[in-house]
């Protein structure tokens, strides 16, 4: 009998790999996930500081005060050799109160005026990150999300 449950075994076994093999291509690979080791990325593994780009990505609602990174939904350049870059960044759902900071690679931008909503701000001249032969690097309008908040001025100058 043990020679029979062998011999049905092995004729059973051949048929189900060959059909394992041929149908493991349906099922996918599992993505790799990098290994950051030890590093401080505590505060960046929930994503919170960091900049994404997104049409669908979900925008949070901020209480209080907060240190958060935006979602890009629109980029577009403009004049000679592309000289222009043009971004929409969301930092958040529903009207807020203020923007105190804004910081580009861990350094905060020196503005010229306050970061007024609906008003276009350009960095202060002492400001040696991102203010070069006399010119400024950066040009921000932030909107603060109210009910009558117009369109941006900075980016309604592109054509369509």
């Amino acid at each position: 009998m043990g020679g029979i449950v062998k011999t049905v075994t092995k004729i059973i076994k051949a048929p189900i790999k060959i059909i394992s093999k041929a149908l493991s291509w349906l099922k996918p690979k599992p993505p790799e996930i990098p290994d950051f080791g030890t590093t401080d990325f505590d505060d960046y593994e929930t994503g919170v500081l960091l900049n994404k780009q997104s049409n669908d990505a979900n925008i949070p609602i901020i209480y209080g005060t907060r240190l958060v990174g935006g979602t890009r939904v629109f980029m577009e350049t403009s004049g000679t050799d592309n000289t222009y870059l043009y971004m929409a960044i969301i930092l958040g759902e529903g009207e807020i109160n203020d923007i105190t900071e804004i910081k580009i690679d861990d350094k905060a931008v020196t503005w010229a005026s306050d970061l007024a909503d609906n008003t276009a701000v350009e960095v202060n001249s002492s400001d040696s990150n991102f203010y070069k032969d006399s010119t400024s690097l950066i040009r921000v309008e932030p909107h603060y999300g109210t009910d009558n908040q117009t369109a941006s001025t900075l980016l309604s100058t592109l054509s369509s």
